[in-house]
């Protein structure tokens, strides 16, 4: 294996970088420190082009979007083929040693936070709440309702324990 490459080198010889890795059968490691790649550019498979599961870019869409292509690769694992001469003839992928340890921590963060709100569900909430009200309400009328008829009943079990009261006494 070559020595670890720079990124900002990676992408302006980006062309260069995946022929000699299509030649050579050798894998460049690529990272912004020397000895800690967070890169491969690895050779296509002999006779597999077409079974590679990969983004296919050419060279100047590669290096247009390199910044956002490159997080995709390191933060996502989703490898990416550079096409020349409309062949894919090698794949940037993330190295295999290299983890997004910081970003698998604040996506874990991200994911114990309650849900922010944005305007659709803020009105979805509001037909909620007022539901929930109109249930709330009937729910009222409801508890009146009992309490007129369990003042009745009380009555009317007080009337009659008066009653056998008096029949007792004559």
């Amino acid at each position: 294996m070559t020595d670890c490459i720079k990124t900002d080198a990676f992408r302006r010889g980006l062309t260069d970088y995946a022929r000699r890795v299509a030649t050579s059968k050798e894998p460049i490691p690529i990272g912004t420190t020397s000895g800690r790649p967070t890169y491969l550019l690895l050779p296509v498979p002999e006779g597999q082009p077409a079974q590679i599961h990969c983004v296919r870019l050419g060279p100047d869409e590669l290096r247009r979007n390199f910044s956002e292509i490159r997080s995709l690769v390191r933060l996502e694992d989703i490898p990416f083929g550079v096409i020349v001469d409309d062949q894919v003839i090698a794949i940037l992928r993330r190295h295999p040693d290299y983890r997004p340890a910081a970003a698998d921590s604040y996506r874990a963060m991200y994911r114990r936070q309650p849900e922010k709100t944005d305007a659709g569900s803020i009105k979805n909430r509001v037909i909620a709440i007022e539901s929930r009200l109109g249930a709330i309400e009937a729910l009222e009328v409801a508890m009146d309702e009992m309490s007129t008829r369990l003042t009745t009943l009380e009555n009317r079990w007080a009337r009659g324990r008066r009653s056998h009261y008096l029949l007792k006494r004559t």
